[in-house]
C-alpha cells in the first residue's frame, strides 16, 4: 500500500505472504530509515522502482527480500552502491540479464 511510503521513520517492513499484487508504490522510497525491507512470496510485477534508491536509503537498508515474486526486467545498478546491505534476496522472478554485484553483502540468493 502506498501509504506505508509515508512513515518515514519505519525501520522495518516486512510483508511477506500476503498475495500482494501490482507494484512497488513510489512512496517506498520515502522510507528514508528502513533497515528491513521482506516483500517475498507475493505477487508483485513490474520492474523495480528507481524510488528504492535514493541517497539516504542506501546508507541504511541491511536485508532486502524481494524473491517468489513476479518482478520483471534488469536488476538496477543501484544495487552496487547499497554499502550497508548484507541480505540480497532476488530469486524466483523474471529477471533478465546481469545482476550486479552488490559490495558488503554476506548473503544473496539471486538465482532460481
Amino acid at each position: 500500500p502506498a501509504a506505508v511510503g509515508h512513515l518515514p521513520a519505519l525501520r522495518v517492513l516486512s510483508l511477506n505472504g500476503n498475495h500482494l499484487t501490482g507494484t512497488v508504490p513510489e512512496t517506498f522510497g520515502q522510507l528514508t530509515m528502513l533497515q528491513v525491507l521482506n516483500l517475498d512470496c507475493n505477487q508483485l510485477t513490474g520492474a523495480l522502482p528507481t524510488a528504492l534508491w535514493p541517497l539516504a536509503f542506501r546508507h541504511k537498508l541491511r536485508k532486502l527480500r524481494l524473491n517468489r515474486n513476479h518482478f520483471t526486467g534488469t536488476v538496477p545498478g543501484g544495487f552496487a552502491l547499497l554499502d550497508a546491505l548484507q541480505v540480497l534476496n532476488l530469486d524466483d522472478n523474471l529477471f533478465t540479464g546481469v545482476v550486479p554485484t552488490a559490495r558488503g553483502v554476506a548473503t544473496a540468493h539471486l538465482g532460481p
